[in-house]
């Protein structure tokens, strides 16, 4: 969590609280990833699956940093 941005380091209890701040991707994805022990599973899950399938739809190639440092975060927290 050190790698995350401090002003990126605010506390969230749901996934819905840091969506309906309308954030700019990157900050969106690390404020999920410092409160991923906190949120939902299935939540989390279904937003990634969501976003992965946009890149995939949009032939968007490469992930941000932000983005890779979640999906690593979601996958230790589910296959622990």
């Amino acid at each position: 969590m050190d790698s995350i941005n401090p002003s990126n380091r605010i506390k969230a209890d749901s996934l819905t609280e840091i969506l309906e701040q309308q954030l700019k991707p990157d900050k969106e994805y690390d404020l999920i990833a410092y409160n991923a022990l906190k949120l939902d599973k299935q939540e989390v899950g279904a937003y990634l699956k969501e976003k992965l399938e946009k890149f995939k739809a949009d032939g968007i190639r490469s992930v941000s940093t932000s983005m890779r440092r979640l999906l690593t975060i979601y996958d230790f927290i589910e296959n622990k």
